[in-house]
């Protein structure tokens, strides 16, 4: 089993975790359920903004990374490595704690 500790994270390192694409559709659902801004929800309002035009939601774009890293954590679980929480000093063995990202 590997140990990945925060010093084994170097600067300008870059995990590549595939295509995604996301439609109109899915920013304007996204927006209208979790954060109805008018940037989020219309082109022409967002077109009025600093964005230029319709802009996903901050939280969405967050939901998207957090599905990715959940992706990760599934992958490296796969593999038995031990994985160390970056918000956390402490070490946890995923499989021994029963801990779902």
């Amino acid at each position: 089993m590997s140990k990945r500790h925060w010093e084994d994270f170097k600067p300008g390192a870059v995990a590549v975790y595939g295509p995604r694409l996301v439609t109109r559709e899915e920013i304007v659902a996204f927006a209208a359920e979790f954060d109805p801004q008018p940037m989020h929800l219309d082109e022409a309002a967002g077109a009025a903004t600093l964005l230029g035009g319709l802009a996903a939601s901050g939280w969405h774009s967050c939901c998207i990374l957090m599905r990715f890293v959940k992706c990760l954590f599934e992958l490296l679980d796969e593999r038995d490595t031990v994985l160390i929480t970056l918000t956390s000093p402490l070490m946890i063995r995923r499989r021994e704690a029963g801990a779902r990202p």
